[in-house]
Parts: structure tokens; C-alpha cells; sequence
């Protein structure tokens, strides 16, 4: 039987329930267990635990608008499959499945849960943060940088990631916070401390290092991130608070710009120009094949099949790897489903930056820390919501319609 909402004893459990999937997305990313000769990330099964939790002590809603566009899914997706001519990837099919099905859930947190929630995330940024700054002067120091896999063996870590990058010059290797995938991944989760924290307490010690290594990692996608999530930020603190943050933030800049420390910065900037750049693979390359797709590349009804997108030296958008191997219809329903459930007017400084990386700077799909961050911070909460969604109200039809939407 599920704790009383708002027990101590219950609420208390559930924080820290939240903590620890927290602490596995943030320090145990990297992690990978070997099954039928594939890699299964840790934080798959770490999700589905935390579920189990979570509906034990609190219990789930289930959001049956989510449910139908997964179940769309699951049967356009299946349907689109019989069109293929070649081998398709059971495999990739399924993982969509598994890491998607969380987000038809809906769990209630009072204020002071959440703010608990978000208390966690933020001190074990500050720590991340704090171990990209010793990594950036541990190679300033030394020439070489710390890294987690030299001393990890390799079968225990995810493969097919660029855990140590090199920028333009070839002498500054940037930092990917020990703990990370890449450096995207570490430029957005401080992107994502640094918007909370400004959204929040802004205490500014921990504004400042998140600040500094958000700036320090050189990742594009942290820097379209926070970019994004300005105007909300700026519409949500007060007027002079708003004032004094941008302020300081022109200030930083222009000390940074003095001090050559946004060279390797600016660098990047002819990326989108360069086809063998990283920023040319995230961005230019997949919205080209997003235009082929919806000029008609692709039957509507079917595609190419799963794992068999068209997507080599790019890092495809999700809606283009979908929309390549499930055809239009299938992919409207996930993408349905990921908006729908990760879309939330009541923090739209947090999930508007995050849904923007997740669609529109790489290839995150299947990649279960993004879609984690997604389902933790935005899909699964429902902060300050009482009452079931199938109990009595005074509600009208159409109320209760954008109530499931919302």
C-alpha cells in the first residue's frame, strides 16, 4: 500500500528515491552492463527500480492522453515495419519501448518535495562543476587531463563516445567532468544547475562555479541551453534581480572576451560551415535530412525500418531518426508524447531549454541520460497537484481535457 501523501516518513523516502536516480544520472552515465552482445546503460534499469518506489510509496497517475500516444506508437511503429525490405533492428524498436514508456506517468510532489528534489540536483552540480574546474587545471598544470577511463575498464563503460575531445587548436582537450558521456552532456546538466539556480535560491557562490565551469567546458549545447531559457528566467525572477543578472552576466563576458578566454569559443563558430565538425553533424546536417524526409523521401506510412536511418557522419535529430525508420505517422505519436508529457507551464525555464537540446542538438534518441533528465526533471513531477485525475471535479469537459494536456 502506498504511503500517505504528505507523510514525513513517506515524502522523505520519495526525495530521496529522486536523489538517487539523480546521483545515477549525473555519476553513473558512463556505465554499461554486456547482454546478447549489446550494451544496456544502468540507468535503464535504475528508472524502472525508481518507478517501482515511487508508485509503492506515493503511487503513479497514469496520463491516458500519454498512453495513447504510446500506444500509437507502439502499433504505427510495429504497422511500419511489415513495408521494410531489408533486416530491421528488433533491438532499437524495443529500446525506444523501454525508455519511452516512463513518460506515461505522472507522480504528485508538494512544493517542498520538489524544491527538496531540486536541493540535491544542485549540490551535486556544484560538485561537478567544481571537478571541471580541477580537470581544467589539472591539464593547465600538467598537460594532461584526468580521466575516468584510464582507470575503468573498458567493458564496463558505454562505447561509442568521445569521452576525451580535442578542440580546434589540438592543445586543450575539453572537459567532459570525469563523469560524463561527452562534453555536451556536462555543458548541459551545468547549463540545466545554472538556469535552476538562477530560477531558485541564487546563492552566489554556487552561481558563480556554475557559471565559470559552464564556461570553462566549451559545450555548444549548454550555451543554447541557457541562451533559450533567458527570457523565461527573466519573466520569472524579479524586475531588479532580472536587471542585476544580466548585468553581471554582460560584465563576465566582456572580462572573458579581454582576457582571450572566449577564444576557443568564437572558434567554433564556423562549425555550421565545416562538414567535418561536430557543429555542421549536430545541426546543419540532420536539418538537411529533415528536409529530405518531409519532401516526401519517406513514405508516410513506412520508412526504412528501425536502425536502418540514412544517418552516417551525422548526429541525427530525433525526429529525423524517427521519421527515417518508422515513417511520419508513428513518429507524430513519440513526438507527441515526448512534447506533451515533457512540456510543463509550470516550468518553463526547465523544460523548453531541455526539450531544445533533446530535439535539436544531437542525437539523443535513445540515449537514456538525456530522456532520464527528461522524465526526472519534467514528464514525471506534477508539483503542487492534489486529487486524482479520474476523481469527481466541478471541472468542465473542456477543463478537464487541458488539465490531461497540461
Amino acid at each position: 500500500m502506498a504511503a500517505d501523501e504528505g507523510s514525513g516518513e513517506g515524502s522523505a523516502v520519495l526525495v530521496r528515491a529522486f536523489g538517487a536516480l539523480l546521483f545515477v544520472l549525473i555519476f553513473l552515465q558512463k556505465f554499461a552492463v554486456s547482454m546478447g552482445g549489446a550494451q544496456i546503460s544502468v540507468i535503464v534499469p535504475c528508472v524502472l527500480v525508481f518507478l517501482i518506489v515511487a508508485a509503492r510509496v506515493r503511487g503513479l497517475q497514469l496520463r491516458p492522453l500519454r498512453l495513447v500516444a504510446y500506444l500509437g506508437f507502439l502499433g504505427l511503429g510495429a504497422l511500419s515495419q511489415l513495408w521494410v525490405a531489408r533486416d530491421i533492428s528488433l533491438m532499437s524498436f524495443l529500446a525506444l519501448l523501454v525508455l519511452y514508456l516512463p513518460l506515461v506517468f505522472q507522480l504528485r510532489l508538494d512544493e517542498q518535495e520538489w524544491r527538496g528534489v531540486l536541493g540535491i540536483f544542485q549540490r551535486m552540480m556544484a560538485v561537478v562543476a567544481g571537478v571541471v574546474l580541477l580537470q581544467v587545471g589539472w591539464q593547465l598544470a600538467f598537460g594532461w587531463t584526468l580521466s575516468l577511463e584510464r582507470v575503468v575498464p573498458a567493458g564496463l563503460l558505454q562505447q561509442g563516445f568521445v569521452y576525451e575531445p580535442v578542440v580546434a587548436d589540438g592543445a586543450y582537450m575539453r572537459p567532459n567532468g570525469l563523469f560524463f558521456l561527452e562534453t555536451s552532456f556536462v555543458s548541459m546538466f551545468l547549463a540545466l544547475a545554472l538556469i535552476i539556480e538562477i530560477a531558485q535560491d541564487r546563492k552566489a557562490w554556487r552561481l558563480a562555479l556554475l557559471a565559470v565551469a559552464l564556461g570553462a567546458s566549451f559545450g555548444g549545447t549548454g550555451y543554447v541551453m541557457l541562451a533559450v531559457a533567458v527570457p523565461f528566467l527573466v519573466a520569472k525572477v524579479p524586475a531588479r534581480t532580472a536587471l542585476w543578472l544580466l548585468a553581471l552576466g554582460a560584465a563576465g563576458l566582456a572580462v572573458a572576451y579581454s582576457l582571450g578566454a572566449l577564444d576557443a569559443v568564437l572558434a567554433r563558430g564556423d562549425e555550421f560551415s565545416r562538414s567535418d565538425s561536430s557543429g555542421y553533424a549536430r545541426v546543419v546536417l540532420p536539418f538537411l535530412q529533415l528536409v529530405e524526409a518531409l519532401q516526401g523521401a519517406v513514405n508516410p506510412f513506412s520508412a526504412y525500418g528501425a536502425g536502418n536511418a540514412p544517418t552516417a557522419q551525422s548526429s541525427a535529430w530525433p525526429v529525423v531518426k524517427l521519421t527515417f525508420e518508422y515513417g511520419v505517422l508513428a513518429t507524430t505519436c513519440l513526438m507527441a508524447l515526448i512534447w506533451g508529457a515533457s512540456y510543463r507551464r509550470d516550468r518553463l525555464y526547465l523544460c523548453v531549454p531541455l526539450l531544445t537540446a533533446f530535439n535539436f542538438t544531437g542525437g539523443y534518441l535513445h540515449n537514456p541520460v538525456v530522456t532520464g533528465l527528461l522524465f526526472a526533471l519534467c514528464a514525471l513531477p506534477a508539483v503542487g497537484v492534489r486529487g486524482n485525475i479520474y476523481s469527481k471535479s466541478t471541472m468542465t469537459p473542456r477543463q478537464n481535457w487541458a488539465a490531461a494536456l497540461s
